[in-house]
């Protein structure tokens, strides 16, 4: 009965000192994402009443555009990253489902610090003579005529 009572002795004094030699640990601040930053560029504005084999509500108003990537980490755009918007305030989205003279149009893509692509975009607009700004991550470029 007392080697029970030694043991249980030196098992409550190991339990109670096994937590005294922890290290309070820094939790570290989460890093705040760098901003985007686009360099972009309208290269040319067009109209089309029709586009291999799709034909629009409005009008076709399509872009070729020059994006590059001048921050420090890389950027996703989607199609949803990419609208046109006019004064008014009414949104477009791009049309995915028209090719532009046997060109597949704008998926997705990922640009590197100090890469650029080319895209082509294009939107279904009731007038295309209106003004509009063309937004890329958040980014406005005012393309009116």
């Amino acid at each position: 009965m007392q080697d029970m009572k030694k043991i249980f002795i030196i098992l409550v004094l190991v339990l109670l000192t096994a937590g005294c030699n922890k290290t309070a640990v820094k939790e570290q601040p989460a890093k705040e994402p760098k901003p985007v930053v686009l360099g972009i560029n309208v290269i040319e504005k067009s109209v089309h009443n029709f586009i291999v084999g799709a034909r629009p509500e409005g009008k076709y108003l399509a872009f070729d555009v020059e994006i590059k990537n001048i921050g420090e980490e890389a950027v996703e755009i989607t199609k949803s990253d990419i609208y046109l918007e006019d004064k008014e305030g009414n949104r477009y989205s791009i049309e995915s489902y028209v090719s532009y003279y046997g060109e597949e149009l704008f998926s997705n893509a990922t640009i590197q610090p100090d890469d650029e692509i080319n895209l082509r975009i294009v939107f279904d607009v009731p007038d295309p003579n209106k003004e509009f700004t063309l937004s890329i991550k958040g980014k406005p470029v005012d393309v009116s005529p």
